[in-house]
């Protein structure tokens, strides 16, 4: 379920507390929604000064460890235990050598307490040979170490990769994208979820307008792939060697197929939110994600029982599983898992 970034932090800060905290986290979520700070804030969770590291200054009086400054950039924070490892290179992937530098650090012996903390922002762009490299260090992390990946297109990464990864995926509600996607799942399941449709007319129509709205967001991908690819041929126009501009046309072709899984993902997180939601409502909590949606959630909570919405996102959770780690068709995984969401 998507979170914002301050209840990712509070759920990291208690695994921190009760000394549960994993070795790998997987941040995922749209661009501007928060990756890069809550990275930040992490690595000063775990490495932040204590009262012994206080100084004196020139007049013998007792200064505090200064505190620290999250206006900076990411890469500032990078130091003798902390890596910040990202895409570099013309191509802008992440080589083998990258990681194989961030393996190395990890067995650098640390003070007792010090975190050893590698961050890979844009995580997909590791090429096929760093992602296996990365592979051993993930498979078996020294102690004390903690590796975030950050990245835009989580289904771009490995399955060995993400299946050893806890994911964190994060949305912002002031974004307008994520508004836009509560209210299209707004009206999915008001116009198509009434009591009298129940049933398998109701898990058809919800799927035919689905289908719609997927179909309407990579329309508009594709058109977006299609400017960016005019104006590079543009920038290239007196370039007599072509061969770049293919290049680029495969990768927009990628990045446009990626891209898309994401939306579709999220798109699938969003209406198992809407029923975790709708669970809160009827048990006296505030909704975590779609706070603007009481009227609807007072329509359903009185003829929808606990049990019978928790099946029902137990069949959603099927689906994003379904679409996310197999290859089965989109069109399939979808008709199957709505008959079970909403008939």
């Amino acid at each position: 379920m998507p979170l914002t970034q301050d209840q990712a932090f509070t759920l990291l800060e208690s695994a921190k507390d009760r000394q549960r905290m994993g070795h790998a986290f997987l941040i995922s979520g749209s661009v501007g929604v928060g990756k890069e700070m809550l990275a930040k804030r992490i690595i000063a969770m775990l490495n932040s000064p204590n009262v012994e590291d206080s100084g004196t200054n020139l007049f013998g009086d007792v200064e505090a460890p200064p505190e620290p400054d999250f206006t900076k950039d990411l890469d500032t924070w990078q130091s003798e235990f902390v890596r910040i490892v990202r895409p570099r290179s013309k191509s802008r992937l992440i080589r083998v050598d990258d990681m194989r530098e961030l393996e190395d650090s990890f067995y650098m012996s640390a003070p007792t307490g010090q975190w050893k903390v590698g961050v890979i922002v844009d995580a997909d762009r590791m090429n096929e040979s760093a992602a296996n490299a990365f592979l051993k260090t993930l498979e078996e992390p020294p102690g004390n170490c903690l590796l975030l990946l950050l990245t835009t297109a989580p289904d771009r990464l490995l399955t060995t990769i993400l299946s050893r990864c806890v994911s964190i995926p994060l949305y912002d509600p002031e974004r307008a994208g994520l508004t836009e996607l509560q209210s299209a799942i707004n009206s999915l399941l008001e116009n198509n979820f009434s009591r009298a449709s129940r049933g398998i007319a109701c898990s058809l129509s919800l799927k035919a307008d689905f289908d719609a709205y997927l179909k309407e967001q990579k329309e508009l991908l594709t058109k977006k792939y299609k400017v960016q690819l005019k104006e590079e041929a543009e920038a290239l126009k007196q370039v007599t060697d072509k061969s770049f501009l293919k290049e680029k046309e495969e990768q927009f072709k990628a990045e446009e197929a990626s891209e898309y899984l994401g939306v579709r993902t999220q798109s699938v997180n969003a209406l198992i939110s809407w029923f975790g939601d709708l669970v809160r409502w009827k048990v006296g909590h505030t909704p975590s994600a779609f706070t603007n949606s009481s009227e609807l959630f007072s329509k359903f909570a009185e003829e929808l029982s606990i049990d019978n919405l928790l099946l029902r996102i137990e069949a959603l959770e099927e689906l994003r599983f379904l679409l996310t780690e197999t290859n089965v068709s989109e069109a399939l995984a979808l008709e199957t898992s709505f008959m079970k969401a909403f008939s």
